[in-house]
């Protein structure tokens, strides 16, 4: 990874953790590329790079993964509000991508905390 991509890489990761930008549905490498003044493909390479391959996507739901993690073992919310507070744009849509991540449902999951 360039020197460039590493320090673009660590300016989008502080970005999205302090502002939780993920948590909107409709985040964009355009949006970050605004407030980080660089291009969108710029913020696309320095992910690709600074994750070992994800894509912009990918990288958001990651995060979205984690919070939604959390949420599933310290609150009693519905999946449903858990997806929206991620920023899922859909229940089914969350699901999906929980599932392709962790090899079962977010209710298995929390079922399993118990």
């Amino acid at each position: 990874m360039t020197t460039n991509n590493a320090q673009l890489y660590q300016s989008i990761s502080l970005l999205m953790a302090r502002e939780q930008l993920y948590t909107n549905a409709h985040v964009t490498g355009s949006d970050l590329a605004c407030r980080l003044r660089t291009s969108e493909r710029c913020i696309d390479d320095a992910i690709f790079c600074g994750t070992g391959g994800l894509s912009f996507e990918q990288f958001v739901n990651s995060y979205r993964l984690v919070l939604a993690t959390h949420l599933l073992s310290v609150t009693s919310d519905s999946v449903e509000t858990i997806a929206c507070t991620c920023g899922f744009l859909d229940k089914p849509t969350f699901c999906r991508i929980f599932f392709d991540e962790y090899g079962m449902s977010p209710h298995e999951y929390r079922h399993t905390l118990k």
